[in-house]
């Protein structure tokens, strides 16, 4: 387990699996209501994460990346529909975590229609049940066999006729309505889609059953065909502002969608923020062929095996010693670089505006001002604003494709132009991006812009869970320094906790064995303070607040 990454802390003595492969967010109950055979499997299973040269993979769950999902990939022979090894990625309880296992150990070995026949019943007797409230899970594990075989099909071909005759759906079933999301559903929407699409340019055999559908609504009374009937089937079939994307486009589309996605999370890392799939739709990053928790999911794939994503340093357990404190190594530091410049007017290589002046002397007062202000004004923009595109050689700037620089009113700006310029692909730079996973969403930053230390406390602030952030905060300041934890500093940047939530916070803590080391003191002045009885006497913790709270000031 020494992969395993505690995001919260957790009592050292509840087990507590967080790697690439199993996020497990229910902790609550420990290990109530599981059976020893079912711990056993969770404690020893060897078969998460992608098979080497798989060809097939499915989702089911109840979101795509909510609490509970499961992906299953499977490395199929081509010629006789085997399996010949089968993994899996989940995330939720300890029973998915099994039924996932289990699911793969079941299918291996199978051909694909043979995979089929394996039931939710085999599932809960190789696992010795689940609690009932876990009831869900071994038909989200038959449900992804399901869906794997549908995969197979659809990336060898098959219509959506023979997708329906070999793997038929009854969308009213018990397993169809607990899985809220489910892949082979989406591959038949997109087949489904596909159809249409012919169907609309003409292919007048074996049209999308979808358009004979809409066509009939609009049959007026005498047989005929109504005159809206061809207006709204046009509409339905082509959504306002959608291009059709053959596949190649579509992934040059994604890939430039990723890239300008690590260009914003740069910019909110500089902005001292963290990045989080909740925005990126209103920035305007997830592209028009999908939705946000497509684009979502695609982001997190694509970062998580390029990246090293999940290279965060674990916050320290309860009670371990203090790692090497990196902020005392020296009471001074060098600057490395200009103080007070923009990174992308440090890096630029345009010249000067004081040195334009003096090559140029006939150069327009008004008009080297312009441009000293559409410089000063793009090193304030971050650089996912300037994506592509070609560099002004008189003013050093990146101008976007499909825009050039106009003066206007003294300015200089951006005029949109009316060439159809060719997409580019972007290079997309990620190597630093690292992600902390919350219990609902997962957030992004870069740590060559924001430490792994401050990312946790935006990370903490965004979860919203006040215990959590008191202790963990007071712990560290203890370990670190050492030294109590003043309770007005979390009213500060990205806390923002005032005084009474932190007093509710602290009195929330009361009787709770997972902070039971957190404790409280003032200063004379009435100031509180927060440390851990683990790490610090109270004896230390009351002069260390003395000291921080005013004999400090006096001394300075």
């Amino acid at each position: 387990m020494g992969d395993t990454r505690d995001v919260f802390f957790e009592p050292q003595e509840r087990a507590v699996i967080r790697t690439a492969d199993v996020y497990q967010t229910q902790i609550e109950v420990g290990t109530t209501g599981y059976s020893d055979t079912l711990l056993n499997i969770v404690a020893t299973f060897k078969n998460s994460g992608r098979p080497e040269g798989f060809n097939a993979q499915s989702m089911v769950g109840k979101s795509k990346r909510g609490e509970v999902a499961l992906r299953l990939f499977a490395r199929i022979n081509p010629e006789t529909e085997v399996i010949e090894q089968a993994g899996f990625k989940s995330r939720g309880c300890l029973a998915m975590t099994a039924c996932a296992s289990v699911i793969c150990d079941l299918i291996e070995g199978k051909t694909l229609p043979e995979a089929l026949t394996v039931t939710t019943e085999d599932v809960l007797e190789a696992v010795d049940g689940v609690p009932w409230d876990k009831s869900y899970t071994p038909d989200f594990a038959v449900e992804a066999v399901r869906a794997l075989y549908g995969d197979w099909l659809y990336r060898n071909g098959a219509t959506l006729a023979q997708l329906n005759e070999q793997l038929p759906c009854d969308e009213n079933s018990l397993s169809c309505l607990k899985c809220e999301h489910c892949s082979l559903r989406d591959t038949r929407t997109d087949l489904l889609v596909d159809e249409m699409v012919k169907g609309r340019e003409g292919a007048a055999a074996g049209a999308g059953a979808g358009i004979a559908v809409i066509a009939e609504e609009h049959v007026s009374s005498d047989g005929g065909v109504g005159e809206g009937a061809a207006v709204e089937t046009e509409e339905a079939l082509e959504p306002e502002g959608s291009d059709e994307l053959d596949a190649a486009d579509r992934e040059l589309v994604e890939h430039n969608a990723i890239a300008d996605l690590c260009e914003a999370v740069r910019a909110a890392s500089a902005d001292s923020r963290l990045s989080s799939p909740a925005e990126w739709d209103e920035l305007g990053l997830v592209p028009a062929h999908l939705s946000a928790e497509d684009f979502e999911m695609l982001a997190y794939e694509y970062l998580e095996e390029n990246t090293d994503l999940h290279a965060v340093a674990a916050p320290v357990a309860k009670g371990e010693a203090a790692p090497a404190n990196p902020h005392v190594k020296s009471r001074f530091r060098t600057a490395t670089k200009a103080v007070g410049v923009p990174p992308f007017a440090a890096k630029s290589k345009a010249e000067p505006v004081e040195e334009r002046e003096a090559n140029d002397p006939s150069q327009e007062p008004q008009e080297q001002d312009s441009r000293a202000s559409a410089v000063n004004a793009a090193s304030q923009r971050p650089a996912a604003t300037n994506p592509g595109g070609t560099i002004d050689p008189a003013t050093g700037l990146r101008i976007p494709a499909g825009y050039r620089l106009e003066e206007i009113e003294g300015e200089l700006v951006l005029v949109q132009t009316d060439e159809e310029t060719a997409p580019v692909e972007k290079a997309i730079d990620c190597e630093h991006i690292r992600a902390l996973v919350g219990a609902h969403s997962y957030y992004l930053y870069d740590n060559t812009l924001m430490t792994d230390a401050f990312a946790r406390w935006a990370f903490l602030a965004a979860e919203g869970n006040p215990m959590v952030t008191l202790a963990e905060c007071a712990r560290e300041e203890c370990r670190t320094y050492p030294r109590p934890l003043a309770a007005a500093s979390l009213a500060n940047d990205p806390f923002h906790l005032d005084a009474d939530a932190v007093a509710a916070a602290f009195a929330a803590m009361a009787g709770n064995a997972d902070f039971a080391d957190i404790a409280q003191v003032q200063d004379s002045k009435g100031d509180l303070y927060f440390y851990s009885t683990d790490l610090m006497s109270a004896d230390l913790a009351e002069s260390l607040a003395e000291w921080y709270g005013v004999e400090r000031a006096r001394n300075v």
